[in-house]
Parts: structure tokens; sequence; C-alpha cells
């Protein structure tokens, strides 16, 4: 009995320490195997008419959060009081559980609500560790589709896209790394193919006003570079719009 009695109490205060770290309940489903032990234990006892049932509400209600877990919740309260997003390898279970929460995401409302809280609180350091600048990476890249801009006007997305020149240009271990992020998201793909149909779009819209094709040899930079994308990108065949601007060239008497 006093053995029953004693893991009670070492549960209790298991869940005093957590609610009081997390301000929250435990997860039954999420987080490392401690808290959801923890979190079965607490399911058990928070409806039992029992003095351990009075003291587990009685420490739940002290957390003011009693209901299930919000992982996108969490996420944007660790950002906020961290400055940064959560990352792998800090041997911090709650920590870990949400980078492998936001990593597992899909949907592109919560992919967007997971960047927006990353840019919004996250301090932009100089030498960041790169575990966390490539999650950022990856974050961004899954949500959006494409790299980060340089020219962007947002700060943490101009210094993420500066951090990947740095090391793509320099050819650093991580350019690797960099390259995985892309092509499992086909951020280069996606961004490629939306910056070929806006040029597509361009040179229908030059035809259409000047009923030729662009010159190579035009005064005008900008006819110019046109003509040298049109002769350029109509080279591959196996590009996504090749067979248009070969059309849309020929149909201008330009092959």
């Amino acid at each position: 009995m006093s053995n029953l009695r004693m893991s009670a109490t070492e549960r209790l205060e298991q869940l005093r320490d957590f609610v009081a770290a997390h301000d929250r309940a435990p997860s039954r489903r999420t987080g490392q195997q401690e808290e959801r032990s923890l979190g079965e234990w607490v399911a058990k006892h928070k409806n039992a008419q029992t003095p351990t049932g009075d003291a587990v509400r009685e420490l739940l209600d002290r957390g003011t959060m009693t209901g299930p877990v919000n992982d996108l919740e969490d996420y944007q309260k660790f950002c906020t009081k961290h400055m940064r997003a959560p990352m792998p390898g800090t041997n911090v279970e709650r920590e870990q559980a949400l980078w492998e929460w936001a990593k597992e995401q899909q949907d592109p409302a919560t992919l967007a609500k997971i960047a927006a809280a990353r840019t919004q609180c996250r301090v932009a350091t100089p030498g960041g560790n790169y575990r966390e600048k490539l999650a950022e990476l990856e974050q961004f890249a899954k949500a959006y589709r494409r790299p980060p801009s340089p020219e962007a006007k947002d700060r943490h997305e101009k210094s993420l896209a500066a951090w990947v020149r740095v090391n793509v240009a320099s050819k650093s271990y991580l350019a690797r790394e960099i390259e995985v992020i892309y092509r499992t998201h086909r951020a280069d793909q996606h961004h490629a193919q939306r910056i070929a149909a806006g040029r597509l779009n361009g040179l229908v819209a030059f035809i259409a006003t000047t009923g030729r094709a662009p010159r190579i040899d035009s005064p005008n930079d900008r006819e110019v570079s046109l003509a040298k994308w049109a002769a350029e990108y109509s080279r591959n065949p196996e590009r996504t719009y090749a067979a248009q601007v070969t059309r849309v060239l020929a149909a201008a008497g330009q092959r």
C-alpha cells in the first residue's frame, strides 16, 4: 500500500513540475515516452473522486490548461519565449517533440503559421547554429516552395537567403544538405517554373504588341534579355514550357 501511495506521490510531483515548466497538461499522444506515460496516468486519475484525483485536478487548474495539447500554440509560445524556433539535439524533450511535429506538418495553413511564428519572433544572429538554420530553411521551402529571396522585404528571409548564398558559393558541407532540402520540397523547380511562366507571358505580350519576336540585336535591354531567354529556354525540350515557347516564336516568324 505504501508503495502505491509513494508512486502516486512521485507522479504528483512529476505533474507539478511538468505543469510549472510547460503551463499545460501532459499529452498521451505526443512528446517523449516520459510525457506520454505521465499523460496516461493523469487521464486515469483526473476524473476520479479520490484524494489523488483531487490533487491532479488542482495541479491542472493551477496550470490553466486541462484540455488537449495544442502543438501549434506551444510552438508559437516557444518562439515568443526563446526568440528562436525549436531545434533538434538540445536534449529538451518538449522542444524535440515540437521540432518533430513541425517537420511532419503538411497543411499549408499550418505551415504558414509556423513560418510566421519563426519570422516574427526569431532573432537573426550572425553565425547562428547551423541546425537551426537548416530547420528554418526546410520550413521556408516547405511553406513557400521556393528559395528565400535576397531581395525580400522581410529581414529574416533576407538573412536566410544570405546564409544560403554564402554556403552554396563556398561549397561548404552544408551545401549538400541545402540541395537535399530544395530537392525534397521541389523548391528550385517550383521557383524556376514560376519564373518561366512569367517570362512566357512576357514573350506573348511582346509579340502581341509588336507583331514580331524579340531580337538579340535590339537597342532595348529588356527586349535583348527576353530574346536571349526565349532562345536558351527553348533549346531544352524537357523544360516545362519549352514547347509553348517554340510555338510562340514560330508563330511570330522565328524558329
